[in-house]
């Protein structure tokens, strides 16, 4: 959404004539009334080149007549010639500098050419003069906020609100200021607030939604979007909708919402690169490719497309083409891929390159962590990568008392609702006779999904406290307030499973069992295995593993960084877990 900005200068005129007109002062020379009067009346009039022209002359009479320079600044400001307008204002305020509406236009001249800092200084000074002057205040905020002065910003949102309660632009860009803050509560609040002052704004309405999916409630962020989409046809609103639904597990119907957004703007690059990754998860991968290129032609220059493109690539196992496209991109984890790709790949040179330099930044990155373990034992050397070395420590097991039972009215409720959901199938290629979901699964509105979401976080908050004396960057850096980053449910079928993986975007990964079928071969089927190698890493010793056998309702918690597998099983019934990760802290 976008911060709405006040050029108010036909506003600070009405202000100044008056003042002018009242001004006594026998020792400077200034026009009468009937000077100005065919000034006004070209400007009011919108002959703003014929206003220049009178404004000009004047100010040859008159050089210390600081109302023309004020006019001359206004009518440049509104043909959009920002250096003519700035130099006029400028002008003015120096003529005059104890006049708050000279230090007012100063500001609005400075912050239409983005120099904030500059202008919040003409604008303090203005509030200084004049404190009761709401638009003043509110152009005040907007240039604290873009210099990153939030807290004041905030405050100045407020004053203006508070000189002028009907303010639809301050309720709406405090909103989204709390919004990107992440204040979703009062960002809510303050929107709600905006949509009442000003009814079937679809600004506001689209703002609202972006924040009701901000807060997890999927159904409001719909319902508010498709308002605005009613009454504007907005591309950006349609890319928001796409998006809710892509994040609800709807890819068929995101899908063509980014393919109606793209025919309302061919240019609108994201959706472009959206619809690129709606295609990938879907298993259309050459199809994704082209709208990712197509981003690019666009825009040679669009990280997301080239990050994603290497991430296909990677995928498909073309590791140089990836590790080419992770090189353009320049974004996320784009050094830790290309370490990943050299590894794989056998380029001993780029691999030990990439190794030493991320070595050197902050240990926070569970790809490098499995590959500096895998590296390390292969080898026989020290880790020196210090995310999580001894990762088997840090597995737990646990259980989520209310889905024990096999009769539990929770885990039927749970079972209930994953079959009668309408989400999306992710296609994944490591899974074998089974199928995963799409979406945030633990971010739905179904209750039963919120429920379990609140009991897994209390069993991620005590076990946290188990290891809070332990000393590694996966414990000390650990998320103050975790978040699901992703969540999906697994089904597998007779023979299904899982073969060796890890989750090197997540920071804690985990997963509940809440359907298990009989053994009907080996006491091991069906079982987690825990190790150090697969994804294909470079071959070498036989590394250790560690083997966890189930039971209903049986959560385990374990770093991103390890690796770990499913067994087959052999019964004909089906076989349902739940899966998640954490986000990485910020």
């Amino acid at each position: 959404m976008e911060v709405k900005t006040l050029y108010l200068y036909n506003f600070i005129l009405h202000l100044l004539v008056s003042f002018f007109m009242n001004k006594k002062n026998k020792n400077l020379l200034l026009p009468s009334k009937s000077d100005v009067e065919p000034l006004l009346n070209a400007f009011n009039k919108r002959n703003l080149n014929e206003a220049i022209k009178i404004g000009k002359n004047l100010l040859e009479k008159y050089p210390n007549a600081f109302f023309i320079c004020n006019v001359l600044g206004s009518c440049y400001a509104n043909l959009g010639q920002t250096q003519d307008s700035l130099e006029y204002f400028r002008r003015a305020y120096n003529l005059e500098p104890k006049i708050p509406e000279c230090c007012s236009n100063l500001g609005m001249a400075l912050q239409q050419m983005q120099k904030f800092d500059e202008a919040s200084t003409y604008f303090e000074e203005a509030i200084k003069l004049k404190n009761d002057i709401p638009e003043v205040h509110y152009n005040f905020a907007v240039c604290l906020a873009k210099s990153k002065k939030f807290d004041l910003a905030k405050q100045s949102y407020q004053k203006a609100i508070e000189l002028k309660p009907e303010f639809t632009f301050a309720y709406y860009n405090l909103g989204l200021l709390l919004w990107e803050t992440n204040d979703l509560e009062n960002a809510l609040i303050t929107l709600q607030k905006a949509i009442k002052v000003t009814p079937n704004n679809p600004e506001i309405l689209a703002s609202l939604g972006a924040v009701y999916k901000s807060i997890g409630d999927f159904k409001a962020a719909e319902k508010r979007t498709r308002e605005a989409l009613k009454l504007k046809e907005d591309p950006k609103f349609k890319f928001n909708l796409a998006t809710i639904m892509r994040d609800q597990g709807l890819l068929n119907d995101a899908r063509q919402l980014y393919e109606e957004t793209i025919t309302l703007d061919q240019n609108f690059i994201e959706a472009y690169n959206n619809l690129g990754e709606v295609l990938r998860d879907l298993g259309e991968s050459q199809i994704a490719e082209e709208y990712f290129e197509k981003a690019i032609s666009k825009n040679s220059k669009f990280s997301m497309a080239h990050y994603n493109l290497g991430i296909l690539y990677q995928d498909a196992n073309s590791l140089k083409k990836a590790i080419k496209f992770f090189e353009k991109s320049e974004i996320y984890d784009w050094r830790q891929r290309i370490c990943y790709c050299a590894y794989k790949n056998n380029q001993p040179e780029l691999f030990k390159e990439m190794f030493n330099q991320l070595n050197l930044f902050k240990h926070d990155s569970p790809l490098i962590g499995s590959i500096a373990a895998h590296y390390s034992l292969n080898n026989k050397t020290k880790n020196s990568y210090k995310f999580c070395p001894e990762p088997f420590i840090y597995i737990k097991k646990t259980s989520i008392t209310s889905l024990v039972e096999k009769e539990s009215s929770f885990r039927n409720e749970l079972i209930n609702d994953l079959n009668k959901t309408e989400i999306a199938e992710r296609k994944q290629g490591r899974l074998v006779n089974g199928i995963q979901s799409a979406g945030n699964l633990l971010k739905r509105d179904e209750q039963s999904f919120r429920t379990l979401a609140g009991l897994i976080l209390v069993e991620i908050d005590n076990y946290l406290n188990g290891f809070e004396n332990f000393d590694c960057e996966f414990i000390n850096s650990f998320p103050k307030k975790p978040e699901f980053q992703s969540s999906w449910y697994v089904k597998m079928q007779k023979s299904g499973h899982l073969t060796s993986h890890i989750h090197e975007t997540g920071w804690l990964s985990g997963v509940l069992y809440i359907q298990l079928p009989n053994k009907t071969k080996t006491p091991e089927e069906g079982t987690i295995e825990f190790g150090f190698d697969g994804d294909n890493y470079p071959e070498g010793s036989t590394l250790p593993t560690e083997r966890i056998s189930l039971e209903l309702g049986d959560l385990i918690l374990f770093p991103s960084s390890l690796f770990h597998r499913t067994l087959p099983f052999y019964s004909d019934e089906e076989r349902i877990c739940i899966a998640f990760d954490i986000s990485p802290p910020n």
